[in-house]
C-alpha cells in the first residue's frame, strides 16, 4: 500500500499514519522535509520547456544575424535587440547610421 501524500480528509489516512499529517490547504498533508507537491514540479518543468523553447528560437534568430552580418556588427544588432532596457549601448564608429 503507497502512502498518499496529500488527503482530503482524516478519514482517507489510515489510523495508524494520521499522526504523520498535519491539516494544510483544506486538507491533510504528509509532514515530510523537503517534500514538493507534484503540481509545483510540473509548473517548474512547464516554465523550463517554454525558457528552452524561447532560448532556441533566440539562438536562431541569432545564427540568422551572424550570416548577415560582420561579427561587431552582429553583437551591436544582438545587443539592441534583446538588450532593450539598457539605457546606453556601446557606441561602434562603422555603426553611426544607428
Amino acid at each position: 500500500m503507497a502512502i498518499k501524500f496529500k488527503a482530503k480528509s482524516k478519514e482517507e489516512i489510515p489510523s495508524e499514519l494520521q499522526s504523520l499529517y498535519v491539516e494544510r490547504e483544506g486538507g491533510f498533508v504528509l509532514n515530510v522535509e523537503g517534500a514538493v507537491e507534484k503540481s509545483k514540479v510540473e509548473e517548474v518543468r512547464g516554465t523550463n520547456a517554454a525558457l528552452l523553447k524561447e532560448r532556441d528560437g533566440l539562438n536562431a534568430r541569432l545564427k540568422s544575424l551572424r550570416s548577415l552580418c560582420s561579427p561587431r556588427l552582429c553583437v551591436y544588432l544582438f545587443a539592441s535587440i534583446f538588450l532593450p532596457f539598457t539605457s546606453s549601448l556601446p557606441s561602434f564608429p562603422f555603426c553611426s547610421i544607428f
